[in-house]
Protein backbone atom coordinates (compact mmCIF):
# COMPACT_ATOMS: atom_id res chain seq x y z
CA UNK A 1 0.00 0.00 0.00
CA UNK A 2 1.30 3.06 -1.06
CA UNK A 3 0.37 6.18 0.98
CA UNK A 4 0.85 9.80 0.15
CA UNK A 5 1.84 8.19 -3.69
CA UNK A 6 -0.70 10.77 -5.24
CA UNK A 7 1.89 13.41 -3.85
CA UNK A 8 4.88 11.75 -4.75
CA UNK A 9 5.87 14.73 -6.86
CA UNK A 10 4.54 17.82 -4.99
CA UNK A 11 6.49 17.67 -1.89
CA UNK A 12 7.98 21.27 -3.02
CA UNK A 13 4.40 22.55 -3.60
CA UNK A 14 3.25 21.37 -0.12
CA UNK A 15 6.21 22.58 2.00
CA UNK A 16 5.66 25.67 0.76
CA UNK A 17 1.60 25.93 1.28
CA UNK A 18 2.29 24.79 4.87
CA UNK A 19 5.30 27.21 5.35
CA UNK A 20 2.70 29.83 3.93
CA UNK A 21 0.04 28.63 5.81
CA UNK A 22 1.95 28.72 9.41
CA UNK A 23 4.07 32.03 8.27
CA UNK A 24 0.57 34.24 8.22
CA UNK A 25 -0.89 32.28 11.59
CA UNK A 26 2.27 33.45 13.21
CA UNK A 27 1.61 36.56 12.53
CA UNK A 28 -1.78 36.49 12.96
CA UNK A 29 -0.90 35.51 16.68
CA UNK A 30 1.48 38.09 16.90
CA UNK A 31 4.94 36.23 16.58
CA UNK A 32 6.25 37.92 14.01
CA UNK A 33 5.82 41.50 12.19
CA UNK A 34 4.30 42.81 8.93
CA UNK A 35 7.82 43.04 7.55
CA UNK A 36 9.08 39.89 8.99
CA UNK A 37 5.93 37.76 7.11
CA UNK A 38 6.93 39.72 4.01
CA UNK A 39 11.32 38.52 4.31
CA UNK A 40 9.75 34.90 4.65
CA UNK A 41 6.72 34.76 2.23
CA UNK A 42 8.36 36.21 -0.61
CA UNK A 43 11.22 33.75 -1.08
CA UNK A 44 8.86 31.21 -0.64
CA UNK A 45 6.73 31.93 -3.52
CA UNK A 46 10.27 32.21 -5.29
CA UNK A 47 10.61 28.35 -4.37
CA UNK A 48 7.02 27.48 -5.69
CA UNK A 49 7.25 28.73 -8.81
CA UNK A 50 10.99 28.31 -9.24
CA UNK A 51 10.54 24.15 -8.31
CA UNK A 52 7.15 24.35 -10.73
CA UNK A 53 9.38 25.44 -13.53
CA UNK A 54 12.39 23.28 -12.85
CA UNK A 55 10.29 20.13 -12.38
CA UNK A 56 8.51 20.79 -15.78
CA UNK A 57 12.25 21.76 -18.08
CA UNK A 58 13.58 18.19 -16.38
CA UNK A 59 9.97 16.08 -17.05
CA UNK A 60 10.46 17.52 -21.07
CA UNK A 61 14.10 16.62 -21.19
CA UNK A 62 13.72 13.17 -19.56
CA UNK A 63 10.45 12.93 -22.32
CA UNK A 64 12.98 13.75 -25.20
CA UNK A 65 15.62 11.44 -23.75
CA UNK A 66 13.39 8.14 -24.03
CA UNK A 67 12.11 9.12 -26.91
CA UNK A 68 15.29 9.68 -28.88
CA UNK A 69 15.86 5.87 -27.01
CA UNK A 70 13.00 4.16 -28.35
Amino acid sequence: MNIGGCLKNKKTLVTSVVSFISCIAMYLVGDVSLIDLLQIIIPLFGVIFLGRELTDSLQTKIDELNSKKK
